[in-house]
């Protein structure tokens, strides 16, 4: 089925120096920086939605603020198309619960209603380049870590 877009619990409100463009890592989630060790590699502001992608050599992940993951760790292709992500979404019938499927959701938070994917090998050649589109489109918005102040 379908996902809907969620929106994040009002605990994880943005301040308002972060709406501006100013990230602080810690604001995001607790022990943030033990979490991600020193894998960073790229944090990314999507300008046009307002939710984060995290590039690392971490798989996948969730902010787990408030049961939602709003933003998703990937080093690569093969990450996303390997990686397991649980999210908390209502179905066709608008009922919540959680999914878990062998796939990937990638743009959930940008408003888009993307289908979980069990991919067979049709489907992972046709997603594969999506992906890659949207990747390619994520990494160009992105800043070093290290130029965030």
């Amino acid at each position: 089925f379908f996902l809907e877009l969620v929106e994040p619990t009002s605990s994880n409100k943005m301040a308002d120096d972060e709406r501006e463009g100013h990230l602080h890592l810690g604001n995001l989630v607790d022990n943030f920086d033990d979490m991600m060790g020193k894998t960073r590699k790229k944090f990314c502001k999507l300008h046009h939605g307002g939710f984060y992608y995290y590039a690392s050599k971490l798989a996948a992940g969730s902010s787990g603020v408030g049961g939602y993951d709003n933003f998703f760790l990937f080093s690569d292709i093969a990450d996303i198309i390997k990686t397991d992500i649980k999210i908390k979404a209502k179905d066709a019938e608008g009922k919540w619960g959680e999914v878990t499927k062998h796939g990937f959701v990638l743009d959930l938070w940008v408003g888009k209603k993307l289908p979980v994917i069990c991919l067979d090998e049709k489907q992972r050649e046709f997603w594969v380049a999506e992906i890659q589109r949207e990747i390619d489109h994520i990494t160009s918005q992105c800043v070093s870590v290290e130029n965030l102040s």
